[in-house]
């Protein structure tokens, strides 16, 4: 590959998975024993948060510890690019609803922008959350979000991110001041401080769902950037409902624009194919399922993985949150019969609950849960 007389910007960092490998190692080589240089490349990672995921992160899957490719380059595809473009110039500035598809990074994502903030940025306060305690922090634990925060920046150089210091909960970087806690939800989630953002992974599975509604208020005041991050998980969810609201940024993460679950992207109906992957189309004599969805061979694999359930699939890769709990009545038909029939509600709100989960009252909200109608 050519050497650039200078380090690269994100456009001319290779995407191939050897080409990606062999210029992170020339980036280290050209910035080894050197400040100047060394200097030169933090600037530019600083300014290019694609670079920095793309030249300095590695990922970790261990379901593919068995093929030896359990830690491997992160390498960003065009959906990702956005999705990250998007929720980084507003980290900080407003609140972010991300819906995604199963094994879209969405979570790692979000780590990898609040350690970047940090490292690059003084005196930054970050929440992240999660509804168990050993979710947070217990290095034993796949889940944990700390952890993960730990695993960003041991595989890059300290000259690039400086140091940092765990302790039970926190994630401390000493060389700008900033600081990643984490707090399990609740009624005073995130409520302490001035938060730059408080990240909520997973909300839509927060048990019982009343967490999710009630870290997602109290932080309201401490932080101008609320993030709500999760698999679709019904209609009657926090995450579900922020859906309605135009004043938050709706971001998605969806398997069709991932380059491996999307090969070979197709959709058939009782009288036709339609090829939507032309440049790696399915083979004439694949089996298609004539049902009108978009499926991919990925995809069409899950789908009787999980005994064709197509609630399953609508919960963990479609992102449709009416199909993706079982349920007696079409939510389609529902909400055609209610547009025709129903009058709107005399009041919508919230109910808040005591320390037992008894309610107490009910306060008005226009994005509640809770609708209520009488003469």
């Amino acid at each position: 590959m050519p050497k650039p007389s200078v380090p690269a910007f994100y456009s001319e960092v290779p995407k191939d998975w050897d080409g990606n490998i062999e210029f992170r190692k020339w980036i280290l080589r050209y910035a080894k024993l050197n400040e100047t240089r060394q200097r030169k490349i933090r600037q530019i990672c600083a300014k290019d948060i694609l670079f920095h995921i793309n030249v300095f992160v590695v990922g970790e899957d261990p379901r593919l510890a068995g093929d030896g490719l359990q830690k491997t380059p992160f390498i960003t595809w065009k959906a990702q690019d956005d999705f990250v473009l998007q929720a980084y110039e507003n980290l900080g500035k407003r609140d972010m609803r991300c819906t995604k598809s199963r094994c879209q990074g969405g979570s790692f994502l979000f780590l990898i922008m609040g350690h970047h903030v940090c490292v690059f940025k003084c005196d930054i306060q970050g929440v992240v959350g999660s509804w168990r305690a050993d979710y947070i922090d217990d290095a034993k634990q796949p889940k944990a979000l700390l952890p993960k925060i730990d695993h960003i920046h041991k595989f890059m150089p300290r000259w690039l991110v400086g140091p940092i210091k765990p302790t039970l909960g926190k994630r401390y970087f000493p060389d700008t001041n900033s600081l990643i806690s984490g707090e399990t939800a609740g009624p005073n989630f995130a409520r302490a401080g001035r938060p730059f953002f408080a990240f909520m992974d997973e909300a839509p599975f927060w048990d019982p769902q009343v967490k999710a509604f009630e870290a997602w208020d109290s932080c309201m005041d401490s932080t101008r950037c609320r993030v709500s991050l999760g698999t679709v998980n019904g209609t009657a969810t926090k995450h579900a409902l922020l859906g309605k609201d135009p004043n938050i940024l709706q971001l998605k993460l969806d398997w069709k624009d991932s380059p491996s679950h999307s090969r070979g992207l197709y959709r058939a109906f009782p009288d036709r194919i339609e090829i939507i992957d032309k440049v790696n189309p399915i083979p004439e004599d694949y089996p298609v399922v004539r049902d009108g969805r978009y499926r991919s061979p990925a995809y069409d694999d899950q789908w009787r993985r999980c005994g064709r359930d197509d609630v399953v699939m609508a919960r963990e890769w479609d992102m449709d949150e009416g199909a993706s709990r079982i349920t007696f009545f079409d939510i389609a038909k529902l909400e055609e019969h209610a547009r025709l029939h129903c009058k709107p509600p005399a009041f919508v709100g919230k109910l808040e609950y005591d320390k037992d989960f008894k309610p107490i009252r009910f306060i008005e909200d226009r994005n509640g849960p809770v609708s209520l109608w009488g003469d």
